[in-house]
């Protein structure tokens, strides 16, 4: 819990000086980016923990790898979390940014999972209803697991509808396992 509210700090104190600046789109994208590869590469995760690489080492490598694709303010906010050793927390600072970064354009990340590829026009009449409720743009991550039958799952920050046939007999199991039947009546 601790991390967490140290990464939103730091992702809040870049997020309010990207707004000043004007660059807030750039280093909203930046600090995508830099999550996803602390996300895919352990390597460099591990790196980053590690108490016996020094922290000169570790700026530059993350320069090495950042230098061309991030803008200098990102670069230099990278450079000040090795420097407060708070390299280890880079990717939930680059989780808890885009958080910040959604909520402050007004937009919804939903995770529709369905058990095939929605159509355009189907997606649309889901989302639409769903965006009525929520008034915010909605940023759709679609998922398809062939588990659920049919129907879909939705979820969105704390959030899950499902109304998938799964779900539905699942329920039903339940509801049988009852067994209100009494014997002798």
């Amino acid at each position: 819990m601790k991390n967490i509210l140290l990464a939103r700090r730091y992702a809040y104190a870049l997020f309010a000086f990207a707004h000043e600046n004007k660059v807030l789109d750039k280093v909203g994208s930046n600090m995508k980016m830099i999550g996803q590869v602390m996300s895919e590469n352990k390597e460099l995760q591990h790196l980053m923990v590690s108490p016996v690489v020094s922290n000169a080492r570790k700026k530059s490598i993350l320069r090495k790898i950042f230098m061309e694709r991030v803008d200098k303010l990102t670069l230099t906010f990278l450079d000040i979390l090795v420097r407060k050793d708070r390299e280890k927390e880079i990717q939930e600072i680059a989780i808890q940014f885009d958080k910040i970064y959604l909520d402050f354009n007004n937009i919804t990340r939903v995770e529709i999972t369905t058990a095939i590829a929605l159509d355009g026009q189907t997606q649309n009449k889901v989302m639409g209803s769903f965006k009525e409720q929520t008034h915010n743009t909605l940023q759709i991550e679609e998922q398809i697991d062939p588990d659920i039958i049919g129907g879909f799952v939705l979820k969105f920050d704390d959030y899950l509808y499902d109304a998938s046939i799964k779900k539905s007999l699942s329920n039903l199991r339940k509801e049988f396992d009852k067994n209100l039947f009494k014997v002798g009546f």
